[in-house]
């Protein structure tokens, strides 16, 4: 008797469960681009051809995609939002000479939280809003592009904060231009942060942090010194110039960068989110671009799984603790049979790659919800 071939992820297919992890953490971790792939796998005696290999990421991206939701929902219900997006060029097969047209990977997340990318075709304003939905209310902080602007100044349940990191930057860059005024600036924006420090090694909660910051001799001071400086300055330079586009940002800027005074809660800048960021910006150098407006929103999903569990101190390739099962299996249908629901429940972002439960997300911000089923919805 020949015992039966142990079943495998993709129906018909000869790629178990760590290969599938394996081609997917070396795309989308170690950003080396499936035509490198298939070069490698000559090496190994196994050919595997880039179709195969995006094949398999579709399959993989399939699989996840409902913790992905449950990821977003997660956010959108919390209170706390750090944003940014970044350009991703994608070739379209219905353009003209098949070139290259920019799109954006948008990036929301919450401090210590999970990190969550979405594929958009444009940088237009509406696309935030399609994003976050009308409920959302609580903090957004940004750089200081319009769209996050619009979106708060049109839901009066959002306040939008600012990046001190960006207004340093500016000062930063401007130093051949005025020496004495922009370290002048540099030393008030380091002596805010030097408290900031010295809170966080005090362990002070968002309430406390809140009313230090807003006492005389606290953050409110510092900046009003820095916004007085900048309106000096501003009389007295070149508009155009590198210090008067840094106090232009600054003034600018002054509402939502001086906002951080009522929320003890908020960091300074979004130093966090741009840093979850960095991956996709490496790999886009090493693969150029999205082969199919199609695949920009599976290459979120990745994203955001592999960026999640990285902040998270979780492996990618790992498994869920307690989950009996090392990777789905598919029905006869081809589709993948349904992990057990639990520990994805349990666990929220602290998964491993692949994992294929089946599952309806009911988004809402007052509740979550998981409805897992046999198959995945026709």
């Amino acid at each position: 008797m020949v015992a039966p071939a142990l079943p495998r992820p993709a129906m018909g297919g000869y790629a178990a469960a760590g290969l599938l992890a394996y081609i997917v953490i070396s795309k989308y971790q170690h950003h080396l681009p499936l035509y490198r792939l298939e070069t490698m796998s000559i090496q190994w005696g196994a050919q595997l051809s880039r179709k195969s290999m995006a094949d398999w990421i579709r399959l993989v991206s399939d699989w996840v995609e409902p913790i992905y939701k449950l990821m977003l929902c997660e956010l959108l219900a919390g209170h706390y939002l750090q944003c940014d997006e970044t350009p991703v060029k994608f070739l379209d097969p219905d353009e003209k000479g098949h070139r290259a047209i920019q799109g954006y990977l948008w990036v929301v997340s919450t401090p210590g939280g999970d990190v969550v990318f979405d594929w958009r075709l444009t940088r237009r304003h509406g696309e935030l809003t399609t994003l976050l939905t009308d409920d959302y209310a609580g903090l957004l902080q940004s750089d200081g592009y319009e769209a996050y602007a619009s979106y708060a100044e049109v839901h009066p349940a959002v306040t939008w904060l600012g990046c001190w990191a960006h207004a340093r930057r500016y000062f930063f860059e401007a130093q051949g231009d005025n020496p004495r005024i922009t370290q002048a600036a540099l030393r008030l924006i380091g002596r805010m942060y030097r408290r900031e420090r010295e809170w966080d090694e005090q362990n002070l909660t968002a309430e406390q942090r809140g009313l230090e910051r807003a006492k005389p001799e606290g953050l409110a001071r510092t900046m009003n010194s820095l916004k007085r400086l900048a309106v000096w300055a501003r009389q007295r330079i070149r508009p155009k110039s590198p210090l008067g586009k840094a106090c232009d940002y600054l003034l600018g800027q002054w509402a939502p960068l001086s906002a951080h005074l009522n929320h003890g809660v908020s960091r300074l800048d979004n130093n966090l989110v741009e840093n979850a960021i960095r991956p996709s910006c490496i790999g886009k150098k090493n693969w150029l671009f999205i082969g199919h407006p199609d695949a920009g929103q599976r290459s979120a999903i990745l994203y955001s799984l592999i960026v999640s569990c990285q902040r998270h101190g979780k492996g990618p390739a790992g498994l869920p603790q307690g989950h009996p099962h090392p990777a789905p299996s598919p029905d006869q249908s081809g589709r993948p049979a349904p992990a057990h629901p639990a520990p994805l429940a349990a666990q929220r972002v602290v998964v491993g790659l692949p994992l294929g439960a089946y599952c309806d997300v009911s988004m809402s911000t007052s509740e979550t919800s998981l409805r897992y089923s046999a198959m995945p919805p026709s």
